[in-house]
């Protein structure tokens, strides 16, 4: 029988029971509780790991004495403390702890003695420090893994809803984009930087086994470096418990309106292998999510009025994900933590759930003949080591990464709408059946070497501090070709292999950057901080093309191909300043200025004949936002009222332009703003009754003419919603000594947002309704629920290109079934 003991240095038993600490535990298991509560205290706690295996603590948060927080840790586990010599905390079997402090419950626990409120405090870490939520200075959502389980959320796309200033777009392929704060990718490069655990990344991870999400709102640049212009989304997963053999299995299956079928299958093992020293955490999972469009070919009878011809494949737009991880903790002594992990993640998509809107030929149907498909493939590996000094705390993370992507989409349209001589869909009278497939092939690696280190002061003394540095480096490695069967027997040496062109690229970025942050204590309610991060960013690529689409003006360019190269090195600095002020534990105020950037980097290569022109490098876009936030709990913690207003001045926009023959290359287009209202409410009226509700008001618009996208002042910013509203409600309640029954539902309201930057097209408003109910009994849950349950057809995404619009949906109604067990 093992003993943990959580601290040494014992001072003496009068200091120990008088002194108070101010406490940041969060909930977990009780033999990790234990042991933050001695590092925090500097107190001896000492305890059997078999009595605390598989019980778990409630968050201890706030001003406290030892006693009292291990009397809070303790409630309804079975065990009591007693001061002994030396001042030292034993936690040993005995009179059980109650909810009501002091009172000894007259039965054993059984489900009515049970939480059913979300009480517990979220912890995050959005500063590089560990703070509950809501003593953040900044505007930060915390989505717990309680939330995320209600929510029955698998990707990010399921609770973006309800985190005021995100919203997201459904694009071709099958991918979101995510925006914070009315902040677009109009570029190649995303303006919301997305994290997995300590190492930014961009596959978007399942949600299976995480701790929580921390969606960080405006612009990140101090903290977290490029990209984090509009803001970061932050995935954490759950990390090995050293003291408890703990697991999960979850299954699931659904069916879509109109539809597939689709399931999932999950498990989650923790394993101590040395008690308190060394613990194993595997995840494993695979999914289907199923599709919704059907692919047919096309009749043109006449050209102007198509009509469906055969079916091609039904269902487009499913995806296959199986993926997993395997984690170790080693904690060789109370003040150092290593963690080790490897992630894997590979995601089949049988093509792009997108309808052919122009084809006039019915809702969710495209006319796709060459068949598509979209495969991507993550590997991580992560080392991150956590080192108490007592006065700081060392963090290093160590990342390496890659990521394979292959795709394969139709582009028969646009490329016969070039060369006629393949389809003769352009004559009129014929089933796109009978035509020549044309298909362009992208295949790519991208291997990420990724290192940050960072001292963190402790929260003691009127100066808080914090340093750090961060290394980048990238390197990618692509092809795009476009074959079409027959063009070699009609084109010969121009199209080899029957290839109409074929792009080969290598591209190298490498960023390097220092940054940090200083905290003074002015009072014990009023704090300012400042924040600096200086940043060098060097960029190179080398492009090879050839083939018949990529003719550059000679008969050369198409047989020996175009060679170009370029290089770009940018520096600067990014900022923050804040202004904190917290009269009481239940309120806090804040006002906030705060930059963030986007790298420029060298143009790929378009022909001198095109327009318009590309400059041979596109420049960084900058921002900078002025914030003032509130952040509030009422009636014991039960109310909780939080909010912002901010505004963003965007200047030198990098978007995606055109040209006549369809190249695409990154400009500057003038400035922009962004700028409205955010209000989010949590409430616990009652005993098993968990409230929610998120409001988000933006105005988003150009502030210049760009006439090359024909875009003027006061044109709104595309894909943004000017109004976003969800509430949701979940109710639990007991029907047995060992049973609850529990009933969920959540309405989100989308309002209109504008469909692209230079066309007046609209997107119409939107509601969704879900519901969850079901049961839980003896470490069982099994529940049903409903998705789009009104099967609202909403448009989340369109685009446009020489093949016409292009139109993504929301699910239709999806209903299903889990059942899940923990152990």
């Amino acid at each position: 029988m093992g003993v943990g003991v959580s601290a040494v240095a014992a001072p003496a038993p009068a200091v120990a029971e008088g002194q108070t600490y101010q406490l940041d535990i969060p909930a977990q298991s009780l033999g990790d509780a234990l042991r933050s509560l001695g590092k925090a205290t500097r107190q001896n706690v000492v305890f059997s790991g078999a009595a605390v295996r598989g019980k778990r603590s409630a968050a201890v948060k706030g001003t406290y004495r030892v006693r009292e927080a291990l009397d809070r840790m303790l409630i309804n586990s079975g065990l009591s403390v007693e001061l002994g010599r030396g001042g030292v905390y034993m936690v040993k079997p005995g009179l059980q702890v109650s909810a009501a402090i002091g009172q000894v419950p007259t039965s054993s626990a059984s489900a009515n003695d049970l939480p059913y409120d979300d009480g517990d405090e979220i912890i995050v870490t959005a500063t590089r420090r560990e703070q509950s939520a809501q003593d953040v200075p900044a505007s930060v959502s915390a989505v717990s893994a309680k939330q995320l389980e209600r929510l029955r959320a698998r990707d990010a796309e399921d609770f973006a809803l309800t985190v005021p200033g995100l919203s997201f777009t459904r694009q071709e392929g099958g991918r979101s984009a995510f925006v914070v704060r009315g902040i677009p990718s109009l570029g190649s490069a995303a303006t919301t930087a997305r994290y997995l655990d300590e190492t930014p990344q961009s596959v978007d991870p399942r949600l299976f086994d995480i701790e929580r999400v921390e969606v960080l709102r405006g612009p990140q640049g101090t903290l977290f470096g490029s990209s984090a212009m509009g803001g970061a989304i932050r995935t954490i997963t759950r990390k090995p418990h050293l003291g408890d053999f703990e697991g999960r299995v979850e299954g699931a299956i659904s069916t879509v309106d109109q539809g597939g079928d689709g399931f999932d299958a999950n498990v989650a093992l923790n394993v101590p292998i040395s008690r308190d020293r060394l613990a194993l955490r595997a995840v494993g999972y695979r999914e289907r999510v199923p599709g919704f469009v059907d692919n047919y070919n096309v009749m043109h009878v006449p050209p102007e009025a198509p009509q469906l011809g055969s079916l091609i494949k039904k269902n487009i737009g499913s995806e296959d994900i199986e993926g997993g991880r395997l984690m170790a903790r080693w904690q060789p002594d109370t003040d150092v933590t290593i963690d080790a992990a490897y992630y894997y993640q590979r995601t089949d998509r049988n093509g792009s759930g997108s309808e052919d809107g122009e084809l006039g030929v019915g809702r969710f149907r495209q006319n796709r003949p060459a068949g598509e498909r979209f495969l991507d493939e993550l590997n991580q590996f992560n080392i991150t080591a956590n080192i108490d000094f007592g006065f700081a705390s060392l963090v290093s993370s160590s990342s390496y990464a890659t990521v394979d992507t292959a795709q394969r989409a139709d582009v028969t349209n646009i490329a016969g709408s070039f060369l006629p001589i393949f389809s003769a869909i352009f004559a009129g009278g014929a089933d796109t059946s009978s035509i020549t497939p044309i298909e362009l092939g992208a295949d790519g690696e991208t291997r990420r070497l990724t290192q940050e280190v960072r001292l963190v002061s402790d929260n003691s003394g009127t100066l808080l501090w914090l340093a750090g540095f961060f290394y980048q480096k990238d390197k990618a490695e692509g092809a795009q070709f476009q074959v079409a069967p027959g063009a070699g027997a009609i084109f010969g040496p121009l199209a080899p292999g029957n290839s109409l062109s074929h792009f080969q690229s290598s591209s190298r970025t490498e960023e390097i950057s220092f940054f940090g942050e200083l905290t003074y204590r002015l009072s014990d309610t009023l704090e300012a901080t400042i924040g600096l991060r200086r940043y060098n960013l060097e960029t190179s690529f080398r492009h090879d093309q050839r083939g018949l689409f990529a003719f550059a003006g000679t008969l050369e360019s198409v047989i020996d191909g175009t060679q170009i190269s370029a290089a770009a090195e940018e520096s600067g600095f990014t900022y923050k300043a804040l202004l904190s002020y917290k009269p009481t534990r239940n309120l806090l105020f804040y006002a906030q200025a705060s930059s963030g950037y986007r790298p420029g980097g060298p143009n790929s290569f378009v022909p001198p004949t095109e327009i318009p022109t590309p400059q041979p490098q596109y420049e960084s876009d900058k921002l900078w936002q002025y914030e003032l936030g509130w952040k509030t709990s009422w009636l014991d913690d039960r109310l909780v009222f939080n909010g912002a207003v901010f505004h963003i001045d965007w200047t030198d926009i990098q978007t995606n332009i055109l040209t006549g023959s369809g190249y695409s290359f990154v400009g500057n287009a003038g400035a922009a703003h962004s700028q409205g209202l955010e209000l989010e409410l949590q409430a616990r009226p009652v005993r098993g009754l968990n409230l929610g509700a998120s409001m988000t008001l933006i105005d988003a618009e150009f502030d210049s003419d760009f006439p090359t996208l024909q875009v003027e002042a006061g044109d709104p910013l595309p894909n943004i919603p000017e109004f976003t509203a969800n509430v949701n409600a979940e109710y639990r309640f007991p029907v047995s000594a060992s049973a609850d029954l529990y009933v969920f539902g959540q309405y989100s309201r989308v309002g209109e947002r504008g469909a692209s930057a230079n066309q007046p097209i609209t997107l119409n408003p939107y509601d969704k309704v879900d519901a969850r109910a079901g049961v839980a009994f003896g470490g069982w849950d099994a529940s049903v629920f409903v998705r789009n349950l009104f099967n609202e057809k909403a448009i989340i995404g369109r685009f446009t290109n020489f093949a016409g619009e292009r139109l993504t949906y929301l699910q239709p109604r999806t209903i299903g079934l889990v059942v899940k067990t923990d152990f």
